[in-house]
C-alpha cells in the first residue's frame, strides 16, 4: 500500500509538470500591465502546495496517513508528504504508553460524589466493594469487615512496529483504548474483590495483578499492541479504616497490659489469701494444741470448756483495762472459763424454749 501511494504521488506530480511545461508555459496574461506566464504560475502554485503538504513525524512517534479518514499507509519518523486537502496525518507515541486509572492521583476526586466539580478538573474514583469475613476475623482485624475501597491501577503498553494501522482500524485511538481498558480492569477488579476481604486482597496482591494483566492482554490481542505491565498501584481504605489500623497496636498493647495486670493482681490476691489462710490455720492448730494441753492438765474433756476459754478471751480483749498477773490471774481465767462452761447448757435450753414459745397475735 505504501509503495502504491508514493507511486500515485509521483505520477500526479509528473502529470502536473508536463501540463505546466508543455501547455501552460505557452500561455501568458497581463495583470496591471505585468505579463504573467501560466506555466510559471502553476509551478509556483504547485511548489506552494508541496510546502503546505509537508508534515513532520517525531523520532519517538508512529505516523499514518489517512485518505479521507481511512488509514492507508504507516510512515516512520521524519519529513513526510501528506497531500493537503486530500489526506491527513495522525501520530502516536512509539514508546511505552502509560495509563493510570482512574487518573493521576491529584486529579481523582476524594470527596462526596455529588460535590465533585463538573468542569473536568477531577474524575470520579474507582470504588469497589469487598466481601466481609467471619465475625471472629472482623473482631481481630478491621480489614476483614465488608467495606468499599478506592483502587488505582497502572497499565503500560506499546504499539508494535508496523501495527499502527491495525491499531487505528481496530480501536481507533488511545482515548478509545483507554476507555475499553478501564472498563475491563474495573470489571475484573469488582469480580475478584467481591470474593475477597480487604485483608485477603492485600495478601494476594500479586495474584490479582496477574489476573488483571491476563484480562487486559486478552482484550488487546487484536489491537496490534504489546502489554508491558498491569498492576494495582494503591488501595485506599479510607481515613476511618486507616485510623483504626493505626490504633490496633496500641489497643493490643493496652489489652495485653490490662490482662497482665489482672493476672498479677489475681495471683497476688490468691497467694496472699493462701498465705493468710495458711497462717490462720497454723495459729488455730497451735491454739487448739495449747487448749488441749491445758484441758489435759486440768483433766477436762468437755468441748464446752474451749468455748468458755474463747469467750473469756474475747471479754478480756474488749475490756479497756485487763491485767492478768501470775498464776492467780490464770486461775481467774480458767475459773471464768469453767463458769461459762457450766452456764452454756442453761443458755442453750432457754434459747430453745424461746424458739418453741407460741407468738402472741
Amino acid at each position: 500500500m505504501r509503495n502504491k501511494f508514493w507511486a500515485i504521488v509521483i505520477i500526479l506530480c509528473g502529470i502536473f509538470f508536463d501540463i505546466e511545461y508543455f501547455w501552460l508555459s505557452k500561455i501568458t496574461t497581463k495583470i496591471f500591465n505585468i505579463e504573467l506566464n501560466y506555466g510559471w504560475m502553476a509551478f509556483f502554485g504547485q511548489l506552494f502546495y508541496l510546502i503546505i503538504s509537508l508534515r513532520q513525524v517525531g523520532p519517538t512517534e508512529l505516523g499514518a496517513i489517512l485518505f479521507f479518514g481511512k488509514p492507508i499507509i504507516e510512515i516512520g519518523s521524519g519529513l513526510v508528504f501528506v497531500p493537503f486537502g486530500i489526506c491527513s496525518l495522525v501520530t502516536e507515541n512509539a514508546l511505552i504508553i502509560q495509563e493510570q486509572y482512574p487518573d493521576d492521583p491529584e486529579k481523582v476526586w476524594k470527596g462526596e460524589s455529588e460535590k465533585m466539580p463538573l468542569d473536568g478538573t477531577f474524575v470520579p474514583p474507582i470504588r469497589i466493594t469487598h466481601k466481609a469475613g467471619t465475625d471472629e476475623e472482623s473482631k481481630i482485624d478491621p480489614l476483614h469487615k465488608r467495606m468499599t475501597t478506592e483502587v488505582s491501577i497502572l497499565v503500560r503498553y506499546k504499539i508494535k512496529n508496523g501495527q499502527y494501522i491495525t491499531f487505528l482500524q481496530t480501536i481507533g485511538d488511545t482515548n478509545a483504548a483507554r476507555r475499553q481498558i478501564r472498563d475491563t480492569i474495573v470489571a475484573t477488579a469488582r469480580k475478584e474483590f467481591a470474593r475477597k476481604t480487604p485483608a485477603t486482597t492485600l495478601e494476594k496482591w500479586e495474584e490479582l495483578d496477574a489476573l488483571l494483566k491476563d484480562d487486559v492482554m486478552n482484550l488487546v490481542k487484536s489491537w496490534g499492541v504489546e502489554v508491558d505491565d498491569v498492576r494495582m498501584e494503591d488501595i485506599d481504605l479510607g481515613k476511618t479504616v486507616n485510623t483504626s489500623l493505626r490504633n490496633i497496636p496500641d489497643s493490643v498493647m493496652k489489652k495485653e497490659v490490662t490482662k497482665t495486670n489482672a493476672d498479677a493482681e489475681e495471683y497476688k490476691r490468691t497467694h496472699e489469701g493462701m498465705g493468710t489462710a495458711e497462717a490462720r490455720r497454723i495459729f488455730l492448730e497451735a491454739e487448739a494444741v495449747g487448749y488441749q494441753k491445758i484441758a489435759k492438765e486440768l483433766k477436762i474433756t468437755d468441748g464446752a470448756f474451749i468455748i468458755g476459754m474463747e469467750t473469756a478471751k474475747a471479754a478480756l480483749e474488749k475490756s479497756k483495762y485487763s491485767i492478768v498477773s501470775g498464776s492467780d490471774g490464770m486461775k481467774d481465767i480458767f475459773s471464768m472459763a469453767a463458769t461459762i462452761q457450766s452456764i452454756l447448757p442453761k443458755i442453750k435450753a432457754e434459747a430453745d424454749a424461746e424458739q418453741t414459745k407460741p407468738k402472741e397475735k
